[in-house]
């Protein structure tokens, strides 16, 4: 047994008699010697986070993370990675690091948990200040229907999908997802793509790409993208989308339909 993981049993048994400060100080040595064991990193930011040292923790997943291993090591780091961010009150990067919990381990409940808190703190701040909105798209929703021949703006039908109430949210991502290209065609062919409404699209689309929530996600989202990329301000829209969640629809789908990899990168920008 070589001195960096004699180093790492010790450092574990001070953490498990909740030294935490103790740990990691064993596991700095560890990593002086091997630094590019991806698990003391894990390990030490799993300290941190137990001392509120949010920043430490941070830079600890992220180097782990660096240094590209798979298997739960890396669900672990970006597990830890989002508690980190939590903590820093980067609340869409947390969700992020979470989103990458499911892609490489759809079953884990504990991201799931989180992705849940936060999705209530966000729901509740938008029923909060639009509950009027939040509860006519949740009846549209429920019936399947929106009449989209009435003369609602692209920013109505935003405003309504991004207010829905928790229990709804995954039903206003199945919906949009679902919706018809002549729909979208009635809503954006003269005004053009919405930056706004876009980045609500990319939430949905990641979604179904981690989950089951629609069936041939690859398909659909190809589909959606190609249509929007025609209409006006395609381009300046997905410029100003959130990059941490554009690199997380870019990172799932090369994990999970790596054929895809090079055309969704023409659009996803």
């Amino acid at each position: 047994m070589n001195r960096a993981e004699q180093l790492k049993i010790e450092g574990n048994k001070a953490y498990k008699n909740n030294e935490y400060k103790k740990a990691a100080k064993i596991y700095r040595d560890a990593i002086q010697i091997d630094v590019y064991n991806p698990t003391l990193y894990s390990n030490r930011a799993q300290c941190f986070l137990h001392l509120g040292d949010y920043e430490r923790a941070l830079k600890d997943t992220t180097s782990g993370l660096k240094l590209g291993n798979s298997g739960r090591v890396t669900v672990k780091l970006n597990y830890r990675q989002g508690m980190a961010l939590l903590g820093l009150g980067r609340l869409q990067d947390a969700e992020v690091a979470f989103w990458n919990v499911l892609s490489l381990d759809p079953q884990n409940e504990r991201a799931r948990e989180q992705l849940a808190g936060l999705e209530a703190k966000e729901s509740s701040i938008n029923r909060a200040k639009n509950r009027g909105n939040s509860n006519q798209f949740s009846n549209n929703v429920e019936s399947n229907h929106l009449d989209t021949t009435a003369n609602m703006s692209p920013m109505h039908y935003l405003t309504a999908l991004k207010h829905v109430s928790e229990d709804k949210k995954i039903n206003g991502y199945r919906y949009i997802l679902d919706l018809k290209e002549t729909t979208y065609v009635q809503l954006f062919k003269d005004s053009g793509i919405d930056t706004e409404f876009l980045d609500f699209y990319l939430h949905a689309a990641r979604c179904a790409l981690v989950t089951d929530i629609i069936g041939n996600p690859d398909r659909t989202i190809m589909n959606h993208l190609r249509l929007f990329a025609s209409f006006k301000r395609f381009d300046l829209a997905m410029e100003k989308c959130d990059v941490t969640l554009k690199q997380s629809i870019l990172k799932v789908t090369e994990e999970k339909f790596p054929q895809l990899r090079q055309q969704i990168r023409q659009f996803i920008k």
